[in-house]
């Protein structure tokens, strides 16, 4: 087999596993948040939105926003996202108009 073949594979493989992980990791932050906050994490996951590389301290990262669903009240669908970088939480965002 050509060397590069073997080399692209095993970079989509290793792209394919962290892709993965950020993704348990982004629905593990949002259903543990959501629960913190007496919110009703829906659907058990959390969708990738947006991939994109970042440069930090000379390193490239990728950047993903995962978004996902949550109700207050159990009869309306609320949206949230998360960011990760480097698998580590940056931030994580709710919509506004939350009623109670």
């Amino acid at each position: 087999m050509d060397p590069l073949f073997i080399f692209l594979a095993i970079i989509i493989v290793i792209f394919i596993i962290d892709n993965l992980r950020a993704r348990e990791m982004a629905t593990s932050i949002a259903r543990d948040y959501c629960s913190q906050h007496g919110l009703q994490f829906l659907d058990g996951t959390a969708s990738l939105g947006t991939i994109r590389p970042e440069f930090a301290r000379g390193k490239l990262r990728l950047r993903r926003c995962y978004s996902f669903e949550y109700t207050d009240l159990g009869d309306q669908r609320q949206r949230g996202q998360i960011i990760l970088s480097r698998n580590q939480m940056v931030t994580i965002r709710m919509e506004k108009n939350r009623q109670g």
